[in-house]
């Protein structure tokens, strides 16, 4: 970089087949014009490493030239910006080529002596980033970290960088993440190694794979909650992109861990806003509103950071996520209450308007998931601007969303919204699972003589109602395990938001949960339960 050298000659001299062709020196070059930032000559030597690189025998490739190759070619922008796409692919698949001999050996010799923890995870990393999921090779990497003739156990950082390897690509395994798992709660325990960054990786790859639904998982997810929780903030300095991951991990997982939200909490606030980035303050709203945490100052503090943030830095699903958080958790209206308690800032419309042209900027990429979050909004804006009543038939015009549409000079704000519904209302109907408790509650209600609908849905707000009871105009649900956060009692924020727009709407709600369902054995017993509910239910039916 000081022209000491004349790179570009060193490297034109190892294509061209000199006896400096080696492995390593390639390597180091490629590594080299990474590490350093080469732009200049970027363009001319990325194809000159390619070339040389493919006069190597495959079998002639050491692990860790490969691995370092594959993890240069992942991180360098300059070889996506200066290599063509087919050879860029040519030599991609070479190195995989490349690793699949050593790692399955070949005809007539060994291959790889793979005992490196380290390496077998770098090399996973290398593979994953570059998108070369190939199946077979991952599972034979796998049964080599399961083995116990590792060199030295994984520590945090390595173990999520397998975890995380995995997820990339999809691809369960169950041994493995058991016995991640349980190295993962060896080092929680004993609080190894128990760098921030590596812990969010490893919880987003769990939370990805679903891990955990497994008991070691459920753990690891727990535990390191409380590890987390023990963070001083004032010590050690947590990144906002980290404690946005973090977060989006738990609410993934629907675990809710009060004293980690305290931690992520003060960890956000002792940022600049304009320090989160629209990505960053879509996962933390989001992940507030699944697991329905409401903090006055921290949702006041993400509005500021939000309404700063350019409408082109959102993607179209971290805007839907954005606005359907809004509606989960209802800051425009909470904190306009509650700005006394908030250094008595005044009564800001920043955030209602910012969200309106978020909106309009996306609507045309918005997919079906995209449009029914918008739709769950755009009626918790329409029943906040009637008095917390949605009309039976409102007006589009009656909302505040379509006035600042139509400030905008956008016409289409009612296609929208009749998009938005059929694209929940479409949803609804594929989601709608029923249960044998269910079975158990439309059983009682036949036994009490009550007629109803079950599976019904609503054509005004596109829910689906476990159980219509025209005579009353009531929805009965049935609130399984799944509508609330793991292991507890607190429902979460999508079941909140469909309860609040059920009685928004005029209609009576009785909301049954499992657990009260599930103490009762006979059916008489479970009648009592109905009737009881239905009555209390009527007894607070809202006089309009």
């Amino acid at each position: 970089k000081d022209g000491s050298i004349d790179l570009y000659a060193e490297v034109e001299g190892l294509s061209g087949g000199s006896t400096l062709s080696s492995s390593r020196v390639i390597v180091e070059v490629a590594s080299s014009l990474q590490a350093l930032g080469v732009s200049a000559d970027a363009a001319d030597m990325w194809p000159l490493i390619t070339k040389a690189l493919l006069r190597i025998p495959l079998a002639d490739l050491e692990a860790r030239t490969v691995t370092a190759l594959l993890n240069t070619v992942a991180r360098s922008s300059q070889l996506r910006e200066h290599l063509l796409p087919d050879t860029r692919q040519k030599l991609l698949n070479y190195l995989l080529e490349a690793t699949k001999i050593g790692v399955f050996g070949r005809v007539g010799g060994g291959g790889w002596d793979v005992v490196d923890g380290a390496l077998v995870g770098m090399l996973l990393n290398g593979l994953s980033k570059n998108a070369l999921y190939d199946l077979p090779l991952f599972q034979r990497l796998s049964k080599h970290l399961q083995a116990h003739d590792l060199r030295e156990p994984l520590n945090m950082h390595q173990c999520a960088m397998v975890a995380s390897s995995f997820a990339r690509a999809d691809l369960r395994d169950p041994a493995l993440f058991a016995f991640l798992s349980s190295r993962v709660l060896e080092l929680a325990r004993t609080r190894q190694s128990m760098a921030v960054p590596a812990i969010a990786l490893l919880l987003n790859a769990f939370a990805r794979l679903s891990e955990f639904e497994t008991v070691l998982g459920a753990e690891v997810f727990l535990l390191l909650g409380d590890v987390l929780a023990e963070v001083d903030v004032r010590a050690q300095r947590v990144s906002a992109v980290h404690a946005a991951s973090i977060a989006n991990a738990y609410a993934k997982a629907h675990v809710r861990h009060d004293s980690l939200w305290r931690m992520l909490t003060a960890s956000i606030l002792s940022h600049p806003p304009e320090s989160l980035d629209f990505r960053a303050v879509a996962n933390l709203m989001h992940a507030l509103a699944v697991l329905h945490v409401v903090d006055l100052s921290l949702l006041a503090f993400l509005e500021d950071c939000l309404v700063s943030l350019p409408l082109d830095a959102a993607s179209p699903q971290g805007a839907a996520n954005v606005v359907w958080s809004v509606a989960v958790l209802d800051p425009i209206h909470v904190l306009n209450s509650n700005r006394r308690s908030l250094k008595n800032k005044s009564s800001d419309p920043r955030l209602q308007k910012y969200l309106a042209e978020l909106i309009r900027y996306h609507t045309s990429a918005f997919d079906v998931s995209c449009l029914s979050q918008v739709h769950q909004y755009l009626m918790s804006l329409r029943m906040m601007t009637a008095s917390d009543t949605l009309a039976r038939a409102p007006k589009h015009s009656d909302t505040q969303l379509c006035e600042v549409l139509a400030e905008a000079g956008d016409t289409k704000h009612e296609l929208l919204e009749q998009e938005a519904l059929k694209a929940f209302t479409e949803g609804t109907l594929e989601v709608s699972v029923s249960s044998g408790q269910q079975a158990d509650v439309g059983r009682a209600l036949e036994a009490l003589g009550i007629e109803f609908v079950s599976e019904f849905v609503d054509p005004l707000t596109g829910y689906s109602y476990d159980f219509w009871i025209p005579a009353h105009a009531m929805a009965l649900e049935f609130d399984g395990p799944f509508h609330f956060c793991r292991g507890t009692r607190r429902p979460l924020g999508s079941t909140i938001l469909k309860h609040r727009h059920i009685q928004q709407s005029g209609h009576v709600l009785v909301a049954i949960p499992y657990w009260e369902w599930g103490r009762e054995v006979t059916l008489e017993a479970k009648q009592q339960v109905v009737t009881a509910r239905m009555a209390r239910a009527l007894s607070h039916r809202r006089v309009e």
